[in-house]
């Protein structure tokens, strides 16, 4: 920008702050009361998206013009002009120069209460002495979507001053009374309201996401006045603690709403209605995450099984939300333990093995794992894995800290059981990603970076153990770890290693391909991307085989405290601290130098025996060499013998 188009720029950014006083004047002085003023307050926000779209169209312009090539006279002028711009805008010290510090204004003067207050007149009112006054704003859609946009952006400007400062008790108490009105009047209108302004269902929804997001995390200690706004009914014995009695009141609102749009999926007049329906699956799954283990949960396990039921598998928009509430209802219900090896299965028959000649049985287990969903479907097994990993640490963490009060609590054996069981689903799981020929890249590393997360959990429990079996050895059989120790060897540790040729060869191939089309188009790899690349490809592996064989380690430490063979069917580790790769060119030449070599050394031998007389006697032919060394050098004498010579002559001359 020139400087006079900043100048322009802040004037019409005054005028907008300006117009968005007066809106909120209007909002806060009968706005939605009084036909007169909601007329006012229309056209002020006319006028506030007018200045919104000259700003935008002028900025498109200028990108536009970004390629045009620039007049040379204009460009002195400017610069002439600039330089004079910075001599009158120094503060006259030689040396120092103005500071550039750009202030950015925030996206709207808006306050939260006036926001809160048009937004329940709007969405909620049904008074038939306001409906004079709020028909036109309701029947302007420009003004409604205004509206929740602008909701929207003020609460990622809270959110960002909230995650500083957090729940400051009484101070907190405005904001949080304004953030909970906004909230209950979204859920009413996008969950439970049968007379919705259908231009705004969506952004509605979206935006009640964002202020359940904001509220549950920044204000944990009041989730039950938060839920309780959400519901008309009683919350009976509900408490901090235990939210369930209102909570699954809430969720079922929800599902109801979820219901009806699946109904509506397959009708072609609404486009819109996959993004409603995934907006409110992230709803429930984030309700879903305060639930607990008392009553309501078998209520909702049946809601969740029968919507899966339903799911329909070629919406890939639904997908993902659907899924992840999925594994998040394993997760937290302990149910369908399995899911993960079965999700690994239809992965391993959908995209192939390692070994082309072998054949995949085909798993059709769910119907909404297909060829298209399958790369929507493996994040989220990933970070399922690693959701289930995390667990897995805070329980050895647990298991760590009581074994060293008291080694006697009968839950220890308990929990090291269900632990080991745990894991050892995980390596099934993850016995069939190592086997999958998936594609290099970013669905590679994940499954490479997962693998590192197993191999660490199990070390860790492996240490577990080591260290209790010096109070009692007999807890590694208890807890049947030595079956894990092994599951992990058979199963997974010998397929890692074939994972990681063929991850050598794939890379080999991907390079030769590329030499060979750089070589056809005459260009060459900039260093920094090639080095760049190497660092990328190679994070993963090494630490994978440091973890393997750190385990290995541990693995025979353990073993032979307890005098059992833990590393049965696993192969000796190898030295893989760097490997050096040559290229063909390389090789070839290495060859032409090692042949020369050998050559020389040849001719020199031949050269050797020619140079001294022939005897049959081997002593007398080691005699008469000697002999005609000495002859020729005198003072050659064994190296050791010198050394000392030279050091007495030192001493000597001292």
């Amino acid at each position: 920008k020139t400087k006079d188009g900043e100048r322009r720029s802040i004037q019409v950014e005054q005028l907008q702050g300006v117009l968005e006083a007066l809106m909120e004047y209007m909002i806060t002085h009968g706005g939605d009361q009084a036909e007169d003023k909601s007329r006012v307050l229309l056209n002020l926000q006319r006028n506030h998206s007018a200045l919104k779209s000259l700003m935008v169209t002028s900025l498109q312009r200028k990108k536009g013009k970004k390629g045009e090539k620039k007049d040379k006279n204009t460009d002195k002028k400017d610069n002439k002009e600039g330089q004079g711009g910075d001599k009158t805008e120094s503060d006259g010290k030689r040396g120092r120069t103005a500071t550039d510090s750009t202030f950015i204004p925030p996206p709207h003067c808006f306050s939260l209460k006036s926001l809160s207050l048009i937004l329940s007149s709007i969405l909620s009112d049904r008074l038939p002495a306001h409906q004079a006054a709020l028909a036109p704003l309701r029947s302007d859609p420009q003004f409604s979507t205004y509206l929740v946009a602008t909701i929207s952006s003020k609460l990622i400007q809270i959110s960002s001053s909230l995650s500083t400062t957090g729940d400051e008790g009484p101070q907190s108490d405005n904001l949080f009374r304004y953030l909970t009105s906004i909230t209950s009047t979204l859920f009413h209108h996008s969950m439970v309201s049968q007379e919705q302004i259908h231009s705004v269902i969506l952004p509605t929804t979206t935006c009640l996401l964002q202020a359940l997001e904001l509220l549950l995390t920044q204000f944990p200690r009041r989730k039950l006045y938060i839920l309780d706004s959400l519901t008309d009914t009683n919350p009976g014995t509900a408490t901090e603690e235990h939210l369930n009695p209102v909570l699954v009141p809430v969720m079922k609102n929800v599902m109801k709403k979820l219901a009806a749009y699946t109904d509506r999926l397959e009708e072609a007049d609404e486009e819109e209605i996959p993004s409603k329906l995934a907006t409110t699956v992230s709803i429930f799954a984030l309700l879903f995450k305060e639930l607990d283990d008392s009553e309501g949960m078998e209520q909702v396990k049946e809601w969740i099984k029968k919507y899966m039921d339903q799911l329909e598998p070629d919406n890939c928009t639904v997908l993902k939300p659907s899924v992840t509430l999925l594994l998040q209802t394993v997760m937290k219900m302990k149910s369908h333990p399995t899911i993960g090896l079965e999700l690994a299965k239809g992965l391993h028959s959908l995209t192939g093995d390692l070994d082309t000649s072998v054949q995949v049985e085909a798993a059709d287990k769910h119907v909404w794992l297909t060829n298209t969903t399958k790369d929507i479907i493996l994040p989220l097994l990933l970070e399922h894995l690693e959701g289930v990993f995390d667990s897995c640490d805070l329980a050895i963490s647990w298991l760590k800290a009581l074994s060293s009060t008291s080694t006697t609590n009968p839950t220890m054996a308990t929990s090291e059981s269900s632990l080991c069981m745990l894991l050892a689903r995980q390596v099934n799981a993850a016995s069939e990603l190592v086997k999958t020929a998936f594609p290099l890249g970013q669905p590679m590393d994940g499954v490479l970076k997962l693998l590192v997360r197993l191999y660490t959990v199990a070390g860790s429990l492996t240490k577990h153990f080591t260290l209790r079996t010096r109070q009692n050895k007999a807890v590694v059989g208890q807890a049947k770890f030595e079956k894990l120790a092994i599951l992990i060897n058979n199963q997974l540790t010998k397929h890692v290693y074939n994972l990681i040729t063929w991850l050598e060869n794939k890379q080999k191939e991907r390079d030769q391909q590329a030499a060979a089309d750089r070589t056809a188009k005459h260009k060459t790899v900039d260093p920094t991307v090639a080095r760049a690349k190497v660092l990328r490809e190679s994070r993963y592996i090494p630490n994978l085989i440091l973890k393997i064989e750190t385990l290995e380690k541990d693995l025979i430490k353990l073993g032979k405290r307890i005098g059992q063979n833990l590393c049965e069917g696993n192969k000796v580790s190898i030295s893989r601290d760097f490997r050096i790769k040559f290229s063909e060119e390389l090789m070839d030449k290495l060859r032409e130098d090692e042949e020369s070599d050998n050559d020389s050394d040849d001719s020199a031998d031949d050269s050797r025996i020619q140079g001294t007389p022939s005897s049959s006697n081997s002593t007398a032919l080691g005699d008469l060499t000697n002999a005609s060394l000495n002859q020729e050098d005198p003072s050659q004498q064994p190296p050791s013998k010198k050394s000392k010579q030279n050091k007495l002559g030192r001493k000597k001359e001292n």
